[in-house]
């Protein structure tokens, strides 16, 4: 049972890896990035300085964008095992683990209260609906139910 359970684990490792490189290779794949538009913002408001590309090359550098794009997944990987998610490319000197910590709270709050009214509706319904089966009511809460199934999570 201990070797079933390792190596569970070891190929739920391998499937998170692998998820990583996938969603790493799909960020990559399109022409441009988050630092392209940035250095092309910076280069429109500074097209007469000449210092407009010289920051965005110090920009690109310190973001690592000049290396190739296994060694940045390397140390993008590196440094998420040992919990550091780097700083934030639109929040610019916070770091992510931060902006994260602002809207967690908040979060948790709003997942946790729509459970709760979800079961304080949903228990009271089904009860109702298993006493009274085959009623004008249970056929109602059928529908609006399935309904409710097939209306997509994001609206």
């Amino acid at each position: 049972m201990l070797q079933y359970i390792f190596k569970r684990f070891l190929l739920g490792l391998f499937t998170v890896w692998v998820i990583t490189v996938i969603a790493w290779v799909i960020i990559e794949l399109p022409p441009g990035d988050f630092v392209t538009y940035y250095v092309d913002v910076l280069l429109r408001e500074n097209a007469d300085s000449p210092l407009g590309r010289q920051m965005a090359e110090t920009l690109r550098e310190q973001l690592g964008y000049n290396l190739p794009s296994y060694v940045r997944y390397g140390k993008w990987m590196w440094n998420m095992l040992h919990g550091d998610l780097g700083k934030s490319l639109v929040y610019e000197p916070m770091p992510v683990t931060e902006v994260i910590s602002e809207r967690l709270l908040m979060t948790v709050i709003l997942a946790v209260t729509t459970a709760f009214l979800a079961w304080g509706l949903a228990i009271p319904i089904g009860i109702y609906s298993a006493v009274r089966q085959h009623s004008p009511e249970d056929y109602v809460f059928t529908f609006v139910g399935f309904l409710g199934l097939a209306v997509p999570d994001f609206l």
